[in-house]
């Protein structure tokens, strides 16, 4: 996914938690009694954490240091950009707010907008490299449940009201369960970036707690767009399931592999010997070189790290991944078909 889309997808996440952030200061000032003020200075708080996790993460963005973990990012930046004009027409069309009632109302449609099911995704996906701030995803199903119980107690809520909280509620869970599904990258049949990194999370704590050493192999074809030109894209994509055989054919079945994004590839090899994780990916190139795969020439750039896990793991599974991604592009600049796997 190209780094300007989701930097602009971040961007844009973060100017509508900042635009919630904003409202519900403005409802915490007018609000009719100190209780229900301090309920909007809650609700404002807990937006306010959204928007430091933003902030991470849009400066790894901006370093080019985040995985590719949307489909169809494009879409989902128009579908975000119209998102975030109607909560600015919303706040226009409810000013000024002359009554508790009409805030709960502005409220109910703002927090119905941040149900986007990009929010869910990223919450659960990214939250690994935000690791001073709290997990969002953790955290949004109690900001919901206080909305709704801020609404019943506050808001002279109709049985309609009512109704459209469960619905809140109902919509992030099925958001969260989408989130968690479609494990599988529908090319290869590896897992996603999504599923990896939550799976890549849970083994980076069983290592710290066991002390345990992990491995990380970035794996890009080399001249891939070139492959695409030269023979199509269907010829493409039978390489790219190709190469997925053969790394799947020589990983092991307790460690992770995914498809990275385009025509790069992903292993997280879990308490490896010392040096096993340069030796399967010197074996991974090898195989592919010797493939030929019907007499299409195909070699693979590979960057390798190691090391074993302490106390924060969750900075150390992402800075084993920024280290194998750099010697990757290290090994294409240094004449391709070769593994880098020390600095």
């Amino acid at each position: 996914m190209p780094d300007d889309l989701i930097y602009s997808i971040l961007d844009i996440c973060l100017k509508l938690d900042s635009l919630a952030h904003e409202t519900y200061l403005r409802f915490a000032d007018v609000a009719s009694s100190e209780v229900l003020s301090d309920f909007w200075k809650i609700m404002a708080a807990e937006e306010k954490q959204h928007i430091t996790f933003w902030k991470a993460l849009l400066d790894y963005a901006r370093e080019r240091k985040l995985p590719p973990v949307l489909e169809q990012p494009l879409k989902i930046l128009e579908d975000l950009r119209t998102t975030y004009q109607k909560a600015q027409d919303l706040v226009h069309k409810y000013e000024p707010i002359n009554s508790d009632s009409n805030a709960f109302q502005m409220a109910y449609r703002m927090e119905f907008h941040f149900l986007h099911p990009t929010f869910s995704t990223l919450f659960h996906t990214l939250h690994l490299f935000a690791t001073e701030c709290p997990n969002p995803e953790e955290g949004y199903q109690s900001h919901l449940n206080r909305f709704i119980e801020g609404l019943v107690k506050f808001g002279d809520v109709t049985p309609e009201m009512e109704m459209l909280g469960d619905t809140l509620q109902q919509l992030w869970k099925e958001n969260q369960k989408l989130a968690h599904q479609a494990q599988q990258d529908s090319l290869t049949g590896l897992l996603n970036m999504r599923t990896f990194l939550g799976n890549a999370s849970q083994l980076a704590a069983l290592a710290s707690r066991n002390h345990h050493r992990l491995g990380i192999m970035m794996v890009d074809i080399d001249n891939f767009k070139l492959i695409n030109d030269n023979y199509g894209h269907q010829e493409g994509d039978r390489i790219l399931k190709s190469i997925a055989l053969i790394l799947m054919d020589n990983i092991r079945s307790s460690d992770l592999l995914a498809r990275y994004g385009g025509d790069e590839f992903i292993a997280l090899f879990y308490d490896p010997q010392t040096g096993m994780a340069n030796q399967i990916a010197e074996k991974v190139r090898a195989k592919i070189f010797e493939s030929n795969l019907d007499s299409v020439p195909t070699t693979a750039s590979i960057g390798v790290s190691e090391q074993i896990i302490g106390q924060n793991y969750r900075n150390q599974i992402k800075e084993l991944i920024t280290k194998a991604d750099e010697r990757m592009y290290r090994a294409k600049e240094e004449g391709k078909n070769r593994v880098v796997s020390l600095d």
